[in-house]
């Protein structure tokens, strides 16, 4: 509700962009996790 008065947007439009920074947040962790070995990727077997 603040953030929406204080930059003149919807609280919906406020709700996107925060789930889109989580989003980019979240890819962000998890390729610095696969580049640094902690995690790795899934792999596809074919049946």
């Amino acid at each position: 509700e603040d953030l929406s008065q204080e930059f003149d947007v919807s609280r919906e439009r406020i709700r996107q962009i925060e789930t889109r920074a989580f989003e980019k947040l979240k890819a962000a962790m998890m390729s610095g996790a696969e580049e640094s070995g902690l995690i790795t990727p899934p792999t596809i077997e074919a049946e």
